[in-house]
């Protein structure tokens, strides 16, 4: 029932989809014949439909059908608790306290794959709006002016000044902690001499198993600054606009490319590198259809 090298692999994972559609797709080199179905009745799913809808993301899987799967795929005890986080991460799409929650448990797990504290920071760092709003902010004279008087050898900046130049909520103890991450993921280093932080203008990536989720998530917080910000935010200091238009679904790739080059452009023009920086901003633009796409049949 179980391929010996299977429960090995999941630790090669954090979207629990892909481990499952990967196991699909090994059986079926194998055996040109096999199934949703075949496996499905081999799981002894009362609805042969489940399966499908997990795989295709239009449900999880509950707590009978995680059984039946530990037991196939003969998961150790620390592999099933490894298989079940991952279940619940993707739960938790709609409540990020409880996706940091599941992050910082994998990373306090010692599980064996190398890069999966990486990862793991990655999604960290798209889960909060602030992580690449300090990152930003690093550059700026501002940063370097919050040092204390501590050795230069130590991080030694005062973490509640920089608090305070933001206009929406953030605590010093999450600062420290931003820039703690922001050192691990290579995307700020010290100066050994000076003790100075500077960013490293290295790029980030985030593994394609998370992707989406992290996404989605910074997305979530990103939007949620936007509706504060119209209360909060003078007039003269934002601008917020919006437009509803009729147009060609067959056109969507296009105006995505075009949106994606003005945002480019955008930043070439505006984004500073130099003393003249002296304020962070987030640009953000949202295109979704209302209606749905007519049939002119």
């Amino acid at each position: 029932m179980n391929t010996s090298n299977q429960n090995n692999l999941i630790y090669d994972y954090i979207d629990y989809r892909l481990f499952l559609k990967n196991h699909i797709c090994e059986k079926k080199l194998k055996n040109p014949r096999w199934n949703y179905s075949l496996w499905a009745k081999q799981l002894k799913f009362s609805d042969k439909s489940s399966l499908g809808k997990i795989l295709q993301g239009h449900r999880h899987p509950g707590e009978k059908i995680i059984g039946k799967l530990v037991t196939y795929f003969k998961f150790s005890s620390k592999e099933e608790e490894y298989f079940r986080n991952l279940i619940s991460l993707q739960k938790s799409k709609s409540d990020l306290g409880q996706g940091l929650q599941i992050i910082e448990k994998l990373k306090q797990k010692n599980y064996r794959r190398k890069d999966l504290n990486l990862d793991l920071d990655t999604f960290t760092l798209l889960s909060k709006w602030y992580h690449l709003a300090v990152l930003e902010f690093v550059k700026l004279k501002q940063f370097q002016e919050s040092r204390s008087s501590g050795s230069g050898n130590e991080m030694d900046y005062d973490y509640r000044l920089i608090a305070d130049k933001f206009n929406f909520k953030v605590n010093p103890s999450e600062i420290a902690k931003t820039l703690e991450l922001l050192l691990r993921l290579g995307l700020v280093e010290k100066n050994q001499e000076s003790g100075e932080l500077r960013q490293t203008y290295n790029e980030f990536k985030i593994g394609n198993q998370i992707k989406n989720l992290a996404i989605q998530n910074y997305h979530q917080q990103t939007l949620s600054l936007a509706k504060e910000a119209i209360t909060k935010i003078h007039p003269d200091d934002r601008e917020i606009t919006s437009k509803t238009i009729s147009m060609n679904f067959n056109k969507l790739t296009e105006v995505k490319k075009f949106i994606k080059e003005f945002k480019e452009k955008f930043s070439q023009k505006f984004e500073e590198e130099d003393s003249e920086t002296d304020a962070i901003f987030q640009l953000q633009i949202q295109l979704f259809p209302l209606t749905s796409k007519v049939n002119k049949n």
